[in-house]
């Protein structure tokens, strides 16, 4: 095996305060060998067929989870810098993922990315030494700050303090934490499904109000509304002509292979309730963007309902003159056709004057209130990425995917109705998500107070076990 020896920083150099009685405070290169590692060469396949699990930094997903994912021999090992460590070293991370560390469960081996601290006495538990170190460890990020991709040094890690309580104590202290943190790791758990339960919530909510399962008891109380064909005969009238795009499925055969929706809605389709549909700029945009000028939206400016300013770019007026085709206008929709397909937003009102790169743009819909629609083609949107995700080429989904898109049309008060309501749903997410959020760091906040206590000797326990010794 390959050690580190690097000198430890002086104990007197070092300062915790005061410390519980029969605590003794050190160093890490006192108190354990420190080995590093190294990476066969890829060169030569047969190095890496074997048994010994070798992991990078990536492979460390949990102070006590390794998930390693490529194996090596004991050739890879002697021809090589790497080295094969026993249960029970704590791998920390000195380079990329700086600060990262585990216990390991096996004996393993790893990159240069990392170091193993064994310890060199069995007065040492790992496990207390492991939950010690995970917050040490930490400093070393704002050691690295500024460096290189060389990370932190031996000599660094071997300076870190350790403080050594006696055996016993460590091993009540682990006990304690563990009990405590199970409680806090199991609420952190549940926490972080809520992202995925929000998200189903949303889904569901657009699902009912597209559907109109969301608006069934207030059209009970409203049956005299202006139906969603009449909707569409009087704006039809009042418009004369509707410039359409492709087939109009008129024979109306299309809209029987439809969902049955409730009696005052109808089907039509994009393109016969806007001016156009139409598509962004596709081209060359390397030496047309400005600091300042007419906003350009992109495909990162999309989002799920709504608009976001985040990394928007300008282009010169002149410029976005000669693109009239893709300008945008207040009420305007926007569909992303590539990565994110089918995702869609409202130009906003204070968006007066805009244009877009290779976006789906609907331009004047005028059969229903723009975030109904919004909603609606969001509605589709997961389905349309799901397909992308498994392979499901979606070359095909242009400007007439969107054209033709079937769109319930249900009374325009309803319409109001239905966007108040989901928008009122979305509200009581978002603050749900607010509150997990905080909760969130809150529970980060209890597991550092839960360590920082038993550290310091202040754990319910500690005490007692010390007067106990004390007799003894």
């Amino acid at each position: 095996m390959k050690l580190v020896t690097d000198a430890p920083t002086p104990k007197e150099d070092l300062d915790v305060g005061e410390l519980p009685e029969g605590w003794t405070l050190t160093t890490v290169g006192e108190v354990f060998q420190i080995v590093g590692g190294g990476t066969p060469s890829t060169k030569v396949p047969e190095f890496w067929k074997g048994d010994i699990p070798w992991i990078t930094s990536a492979d460390i997903l949990g102070i006590k989870k390794i998930v390693p994912r490529r194996n090596i021999n004991q050739n890879a090992i002697k021809n090589s810098a790497a080295n094969l460590v026993p249960k029970g070293s704590i791998i920390i991370v000195t380079r990329v993922n700086l600060g990262r560390i585990a216990l390991s469960k096996i004996p393993i081996s790893f990159s240069q990315d990392c170091h193993a601290l064994i310890p060199k006495t069995d007065a040492v538990d790992p496990e207390f030494a492991l939950y010690y170190l995970s917050q040490v460890v930490q400093s070393l990020k704002s050691q690295s700050r500024g460096t290189t991709i060389s990370g932190v040094t031996v000599n660094v890690v071997s300076s870190l303090p350790f403080l050594f309580p006696p055996l016993a104590e460590q091993q009540r202290i682990v006990a304690r934490v563990e009990a405590l943190l199970m409680h806090v790791n199991a609420a952190r758990d549940r926490l972080s499904r809520m992202p995925l339960i929000m998200k189903r919530f949303r889904q569901a909510v657009l699902a009912a109000a597209c559907s109109g399962r969301l608006t069934r008891g207030w059209r009970e109380g409203h049956p005299d509304v202006e139906s969603g064909s009449q909707l569409l005969v009087r704006l039809n009238e009042s418009r004369k002509k509707i410039k359409k795009i492709g087939k109009t499925f008129e024979d109306d055969t299309f809209f029987e292979q439809l969902p049955e929706l409730p009696i005052t809605w109808t089907w039509s389709t994009i393109q016969q309730i806007a001016e156009r549909v139409t598509v962004g700029h596709v081209g060359p945009m390397k030496n047309e963007y400005r600091s300042e000028g007419i906003p350009f939206l992109r495909c990162q400016n999309v989002r799920e309902n709504y608009f976001d300013a985040r990394g928007l770019v300008y282009i010169s007026p002149q410029f976005h003159e000669s693109l009239k085709k893709s300008a945008l206008e207040p009420g305007d929709l926007v569909v992303v056709r590539s990565g994110n397909v089918g995702v869609c937003c409202i130009i906003p009102e204070s968006l007066t004057e805009a244009n877009c790169s290779d976006l789906v743009v609907v331009k004047k819909p005028f059969g229903f209130v723009p975030k109904f629609g919004a909603y609606y083609v969001n509605s589709l949107a997961q389905k349309w990425i799901d397909l992308g995700t498994v392979g499901i080429a979606l070359s095909h989904f242009n400007t007439k995917s969107v054209a033709t898109l079937p769109i319930p049309i249900p009374p325009l008060a309803e319409q109001h109705e239905i966007v108040r309501r989901v928008g009122s749903l979305f509200e009581r997410a978002d603050a749900i998500e607010q509150e997990v959020s905080g909760a969130s760091r809150r529970a980060e906040a209890l597991t550092q107070a839960i360590l920082g206590k038993a550290f310091r000797g202040d754990l319910v326990g500690s005490e007692d076990l010390r007067k106990d010794n004390a007799k003894s």
